[in-house]
């Protein structure tokens, strides 16, 4: 009888672990809605141009791929704002890749920061990427604006 009640509990069981791995967030958006998107949730989007999918290689490993992209930077010269939308099947060496770009831009940029634009020296040091999904964003800017970007993303990127 115990056998009887026990194999029906394991194949429960085994059900609702594989529904907890299930995907949680979407593939069908592209970058560049995304990052509109995200970008409309913290500023004018008019205020920030965009490098193309071949500009974006200079921060990007070349044995790191990437499917769709859409990276924004804020087109004043006295602000340094970054928002990056990347989609890969490889998210988890993307994520690194965009980890290893701002350290790298918080050691290479501080002194020029730290001089000439000093109020900017807080987006750099709150400047962070985050995976959702196949998706990882970037986000330079500071800590309240990269707070509302990433739980924007996380909204825009759940399935519904």
């Amino acid at each position: 009888m115990k056998k009887a009640r026990v194999i029906p509990l394991l194949c429960l069981i085994c059900i609702i672990f594989c529904s907890c791995a299930a995907k949680r967030y979407t593939d069908t958006l592209s970058c560049k809605e995304v990052a509109n998107e995200l970008i409309s949730k913290i500023s004018a989007q008019e205020s920030y141009k965009s490098y193309s999918k071949n500009e974006v290689s200079f921060l990007i490993d070349e044995d790191v791929s990437f499917d769709d992209c859409c990276f924004l930077y804020s087109s004043s010269s006295d602000d340094m704002s970054e928002i990056a939308v990347f989609h890969s099947s490889e998210p988890e060496a993307l994520f690194d890749e965009l980890c290893k770009y701002t350290d790298t831009l918080r050691q290479e940029k501080r002194s020029f920061v730290e001089n000439y634009v000093p109020s900017e020296v807080t987006k750099l040091d709150d400047g962070q990427a985050r995976r959702f999904g196949n998706y990882v964003v970037l986000a330079i800017l500071e800590r309240s604006e990269r707070d509302t970007i990433f739980e924007s993303a996380k909204e825009i990127l759940s399935k519904k």
